[in-house]
């Protein structure tokens, strides 16, 4: 499969600013965590971790416009941190199943963590990798790293700075039947990301 790499400072060359792009023309709304949502047929899950209630609304949707779009979402807070983000994704549409805000709000989370810890001179990479069966997305930054230690628990809500939002995407993934791993060195940046199944569903769209 062709691999696409993007450049989301293009826009900001010349002094000329990125136009927003929106999943689906619309800005992706935070997520009420603690009101759980419903759906047609799914249930709901009650994270005694952190005391939270999630669900999930499922839809079809092209993964490659939402990682465009994350990926130029944040060039201002990679600028402000003086680093630079490029994002790798297959060519062509990639249509999964999933719920699309869920997904969306973990690789946000990924991407604020990696520039608010990489440190200044960073580069940030995210990418996806997608087979027919198994649709990965990962965040990779070259800036201080961390200990393995602290990298395995990373999820975990005892891990200073990272861990409520960590533990919160590591549930929504789960809940996708994937896992969040981790792994860092001291000095040479992180790795992180998640695996879901890929699959596309005929779903029902009508209200």
């Amino acid at each position: 499969m062709t691999t696409v790499k993007t450049d989301p400072l293009a826009g900001y060359k010349n002094g000329n600013r990125v136009a927003d792009l929106r999943m689906n023309q619309k800005r992706t709304q935070p997520i009420p965590w603690q009101l759980p949502q419903t759906r047609s047929g799914g249930g709901v899950t009650f994270d005694a971790s952190n005391g939270l209630w999630f669900s999930l609304l499922e839809m079809n949707f092209d993964a490659n416009l939402m990682l465009k779009a994350l990926g130029e979402s944040f060039v201002p807070l990679v600028l402000h941190a003086g680093q630079t983000i490029s994002v790798n994704m297959p060519a062509g549409q990639v249509i999964i199943t999933a719920d699309q805000n869920r997904i969306s709000q973990t690789i946000s989370n990924l991407l604020s963590n990696a520039t608010k810890y990489a440190g200044e001179g960073a580069h940030i990479k995210l990418e996806s990798i997608v087979t027919d069966s198994v649709f990965s997305v990962y965040v990779t930054d070259n800036g201080i790293g961390m200990d393995s230690e602290a990298a395995e628990n990373a999820t975990t809500p005892a891990v200073s700075g990272l861990g409520l939002g960590l533990n919160i995407s590591q549930t929504i993934i789960r809940m996708h039947d994937g896992e969040i791993t981790t792994s860092s060195e001291i000095g040479k940046g992180i790795r992180i990301g998640f695996e879901i199944p890929r699959v596309v569903n005929d779903i029902n769209q009508a209200a």
